[in-house]
């Protein structure tokens, strides 16, 4: 079905890994006559790690950047096509000025944010909530990473028939696939590549080394795990390198690796029993899924929305210290039955999460708004 309108989708950068969505999103709008342009920042290369080099429906704009009081802020210009499309959307964030002058000065003919709904992985003062909670007021429409986001903006005032989920994801059909061609040969391989043995208990931690992320506790846990559990070996993967200080702290038995491709992630699947992130936990959860491999944290307070996949069905989420986290992951070998129980449970959540449907559901979303534009017309 056909229904024609133009989107402008207002984005800081692209990292490579939404570039699946956004090449999907933009089929979507082929298909069904609706034309999307992502507005980017100019100098997005130069700023970003890991930044797309895709050009399709892509325009790069001048963006001035300012810090005041620690915070950052972003002036775009505001090109006239913002006002002649059917619907503009910006992520949420105080650092996009530009949502000040669209929604209070200029407002667009139909506006929506999409994102997180609330600032989840920091503390923010009163001051900061309250204006988000105005800005979000402001707004027609909110596309909610995930259902935990769509409850919490509801709150805020948003009525639920103006908010849809998209459930946030990444590209997995590459892990998925090629798990199902990874043979005997192949895990000989990657066991020979990183020197693992068949006697060894296998975790790895995947991710960024940011202060959120826990490496400190994680590296505690670990050296409480392996003395009860000498044959276990944790394998680090990021693509950020290691302060050559805090790396000397970590246990003999941990080994730091660059970043975890599909490839690596294919054999991982076949040869580790968890996921170790006791900190900040966000789209690690869809990879966990497709993998197959149990992710297995802490309760604490900053997760990322994606936290909110997890479950007692395809994880473990141990109290916040450093004692009951290590229990929790010698409990976990110690049970065949939970183990398998936590794989099935992943790969059961894996046909839930994926970017294909992360596309439809947004795609439907911007289906919505332009259909309540035009009754709005009407």
């Amino acid at each position: 079905m056909n229904h024609h309108g133009e989107v402008i989708i207002h984005q800081t950068r692209i990292p490579k890994y939404r570039e699946p969505f956004f090449n999907k999103l933009f089929d979507l709008g082929d298909r069904d006559g609706i034309k999307y342009q992502v507005f980017v920042s100019k100098d997005r290369h130069q700023q970003f790690k890991a930044e797309s080099a895709m050009t399709k429906n892509i325009v790069e704009c001048q963006t001035l950047k300012i810090k005041v009081h620690g915070r950052e802020f972003h002036f775009r210009k505001i090109h006239r096509e913002n006002f002649e499309v059917d619907l503009v959307i910006c992520e949420y964030g105080l650092k996009n000025f530009l949502i000040y002058t669209l929604l209070f000065l200029m407002r667009p003919k139909f506006f929506a944010f999409w994102g997180h709904g609330d600032t989840r992985t920091k503390k923010i003062s009163n001051i900061e909530k309250a204006l988000k909670r105005l800005l979000l007021r402001k707004s027609d429409f909110f596309l909610a990473y995930t259902e935990a986001c769509a409850t919490s903006v509801n709150k805020n005032g948003i009525p639920k028939s103006r908010i849809r989920v998209i459930n946030n994801s990444i590209d997995t059909l590459e892990i998925t696939n090629g798990i199902e061609k990874f043979d005997h040969v192949d895990e000989f391989r990657f066991r020979q590549e990183f020197k693992l043995n068949e006697s060894d208990i296998v975790f790895a931690f995947i991710g960024s080394f940011e202060k959120e992320k826990r490496l400190d506790f994680l590296f505690d846990a670990f050296e409480q795990i392996s003395k009860k559990v000498p044959e276990a070996k944790l394998l680090v993967y990021s693509p950020e390198s290691f302060d050559q200080v805090f790396l000397g702290k970590r246990p003999p038995n941990v080994f730091v690796h660059g970043e975890a491709d599909n490839r690596i992630k294919i054999g991982l699947s076949k040869t580790c029993f968890a996921l170790l992130n006791p900190g900040r936990v966000g789209l690690i959860a869809v990879d966990s899924f497709a993998m197959g491999v149990p992710i297995i944290t802490t309760d604490w307070r900053f997760h990322a929305p994606e936290y909110s996949y997890l479950n007692l069905t395809n994880s473990i989420s141990a109290s916040d210290s450093v004692d009951e986290y290590a229990s929790a992951v010698i409990d976990l070998l110690g049970s065949k039955n939970t183990r398998d129980r936590l794989r099935e449970g992943c790969l059961e959540s894996a046909r839930f999460f994926s970017i294909e449907k992360m596309a439809q559901n947004y795609h439907s979303a911007v289906i919505n708004c332009i259909e309540l534009l035009h009754d709005k017309k009407g």
